[in-house]
């Protein structure tokens, strides 16, 4: 085991230790206790009690580390502002406990700092040196999972494959574009490998044919409802996709990835079919086929090489919102003009027009690409300066 390994082995320890505490902590009832133990390094049964997790009478979720396990040294100081940097405070009490309090939904919050602190301050090198919360035996060292180097797509298909019939129990069929189909619904999806990288990738059609302009604007402004899902418009209809990474390809990643993909298809597909299919563009200004000013800069900016990162674009639009949509309203207009015009010059003949104007129709694309980019970081940085919104999500 190289020291990468090792590295990334104890985060994923430790991280399945804070869920799990966080889990046990929102399970509390009132009154009742959970007590984090170190297990003694000489292999005694006595272990040291270093915090105690609660439910207070004002219904708070309470995390509380016991001063007498704090050094006797000159260490006290350095660990006790490691503690309160962590967001713990000191109890005005002779016995100068610290404590965090939280509400239900910022349990993870509060698993978080307690891992820190066994972590940073007690120096705790992995969860197993730590007394189980429960009468759960103590788990044994963390089982190295193997994984294999697809060589190319063809492999990486046929890996697949064998473990999605390891997973069902039943043959599973590559269609002739060699896809897999999906038993998603209320919506067909196929899963099929990317031939450029070590990656595979759900997709589906939500729609048919929808308005442009309308469905590009829902697009961008709720494409990141969905982690992990990418929306698009391609030919007038409406794709999603989730890539799964597959540098190195092991069963787990695939399971997780189609857990991630089922989610979205089953509560999420119908609202977004219905939403681009309904959506209209907002109506535009007399001579809506001229530019919007100051889109000329952004069009100087983006080229098919480059992409600018989000808050570049936004700057240029002045940090508007209402100027983003503008653009992205022109761009695809322009977009379903030019590949409209591709279609007529292919039914003449005049292969070479039709050709410019799908590379033209390509561009407009990526323009609407970057623009949705812009969108996204104006909307976290507006993000990041809300006040910290709350839930019981576990992060990774």
């Amino acid at each position: 085991m190289t020291i990468a390994d090792f590295d990334d082995e104890l985060e994923v320890a430790w991280r399945r230790y804070r869920i799990d505490l966080a889990d046990r902590v929102a399970g509390l009832p009132p009154g009742d206790e959970l007590v984090v133990s170190a297990i003694p390094v000489d292999g005694g049964s006595d272990a040291h009690p270093l915090m105690t997790c609660s439910l207070t009478g004002s219904r708070r979720y309470r995390c509380r580390v016991h001063a007498t396990e704090l050094a006797d040294d000159d260490r006290r100081p350095a660990q006790a502002r490691l503690l309160q940097d962590l967001g713990m405070r000191s109890l005005r009490r002779p016995d100068g406990d610290f404590v965090v309090d939280t509400g239900k939904r910022q349990v993870d919050r509060l698993s978080a700092i307690a891992v820190a602190a066994l972590r940073e301050v007690w120096e705790v090198v992995h969860p197993a040196f730590l007394r189980p919360p429960s009468d759960e035996a103590i788990p044994g060292e963390p089982a190295i999972e193997l994984a294999t180097l697809a060589y190319d797509s063809t492999q990486l298909l046929g890996l697949v494959v064998e473990a999605l019939q390891e997973l069902v129990g039943v043959p599973v069929q590559v269609d002739r574009h060699g896809e897999i189909p999906l038993p998603t619904d209320p919506v067909k999806s196929w899963l099929r490998p990317i031939h450029d990288v070590a990656a595979i990738e759900c997709y589906t059609i939500l729609t048919d044919q929808v308005s442009g302009s309308g469905a590009a604007e829902f697009v961008a402004a709720n494409g990141r409802r969905w982690p992990g899902i990418c929306l698009s418009i391609e030919d007038g209809r409406v794709h999603a996709s989730h890539r799964i990474e597959c540098s190195a390809f092991h069963p787990a990643n695939l399971t997780a990835g189609l857990e991630i993909w089922d989610s979205f298809i089953h509560e999420a597909a119908t609202e977004i079919g219905l939403r681009c299919s309904s959506a209209r563009p907002r109506p535009s200004p007399t001579g809506s086929d001229e530019m919007p000013a100051g889109l000329d800069g952004v069009l100087a900016l983006v080229d098919e090489r480059s992409e600018p990162d989000g808050m570049t674009i936004a700057a240029l639009c002045r940090y508007d919102e209402t100027t983003i949509l503008g653009y992205l309203r022109h761009c695809a207009q322009q977009s379903n003009r030019c590949r409209v015009d591709e279609k007529a010059c292919r039914q003449i003949g005049d292969a070479d027009e039709a050709e410019h104007r799908a590379e033209e129709a390509r561009e407009w694309r990526h323009v609407i690409r970057c623009l949705g980019t812009a969108l996204r970081a104006l909307d976290d940085a507006q993000n990041h300066r809300r006040p910290e919104s709350s839930g019981h999500d576990h992060t990774t």
